[in-house]
């Protein structure tokens, strides 16, 4: 999901956009908005090319700070001016030596400097993380790692990093390019992805699901120094979480797998769910 400048909510499906148009009179209502341009044909890069990517399932959105709203599909990157869709790859002003499919992205982000940065997805992604300075695409792998679930950047301008296999890592954005890598972020075991930098600088984690391991899944939060895990006792079962965000209030709500929606105000945590 999407909330653009104008209040408009984008809604990202496994049939493209739905838009809520907020600011339609008494006409809000859903529309769909189709993708349609005069694209060059993707490029296929490996037989996993499904019907996630044949019906052009949306993974990720953001609008940068120039307005644009950028569209990972399943099929590639997109990007919408508020008046015509282009496909990213098709800008021949583009350097792209390596060759970059931007395919099932799984996050989107624009860092302080204006950085774009795109974190691949599963197959056929698995690109790891791509890096858009304006003029040039460049990637990496942390760990090796080429499926990244989860990209932020906290207020000091490092920019987290969570991977399927291999954990979490750091990028300092401080760094001259030439010299910033992404550096392994030693954590406690059962730490899953780094999903949400809140307004206080702490650092939330979702928990990893793994019955083998104790003292895992729930919530983690780090203040910079140490690691509060939040359980049961706190209010939350042990779950999956899936999405992390933070209201106008500082109030921070959790999505989890299948286990319902909760609030969290600072002292403790609520059930939105039935």
């Amino acid at each position: 999901m999407l909330e653009d400048r104008s209040g408009n909510i984008w809604f990202g499906t496994t049939e493209g956009i739905c838009r809520y148009d907020a600011k339609a009179g008494q006409g809000k209502k859903f529309v769909p908005i189709a993708i349609t341009g005069n694209f060059m044909p993707a490029v296929s890069s490996n037989n996993y090319y499904n019907d996630w990517s044949k019906k052009n399932t949306v993974w990720s959105m953001l609008q940068d700070k120039n307005g644009t709203i950028w569209i990972g599909a399943g099929d590639g990157m997109y990007c919408f001016n508020g008046t015509v869709f282009t496909r990213f790859l098709d800008n021949k002003d583009l350097i792209n030596t390596a060759g970059f499919h931007l395919k099932m992205v799984d996050c989107i982000i624009e860092d302080k400097n204006g950085i774009i940065w795109f974190a691949s997805g599963m197959l056929p992604g698995m690109e790891g993380i791509c890096r858009y300075n304006g003029k040039t695409l460049s990637g990496f792998k942390p760990g090796g790692d080429g499926w990244i679930r989860c990209l932020l950047e906290d207020k000091t301008g490092i920019i987290w990093s969570g991977g399927r296999h291999k954990g979490i890592w750091q990028y300092d954005t401080r760094l001259p390019a030439g010299q910033a890598l992404f550096n392994k972020f030693t954590a406690k075991e059962g730490i899953g992805c780094p999903l949400l930098a809140d307004k206080n600088g702490n650092i939330w984690f979702g928990g990893e699901e793994n019955n083998k391991l104790e003292n895992v899944g729930g919530i983690w939060c780090y203040d910079g120094n140490s690691f509060k895990n939040f359980t049961i006792e706190d209010g939350i079962g042990k779950y999956a979480v899936w999405s992390i965000t933070e209201d106008s209030y500082g109030n921070i709500w959790f999505g989890t797998r299948n286990t319902g929606l909760y609030k969290y105000d600072g002292k403790k945590f609520a059930i939105f769910s039935e």
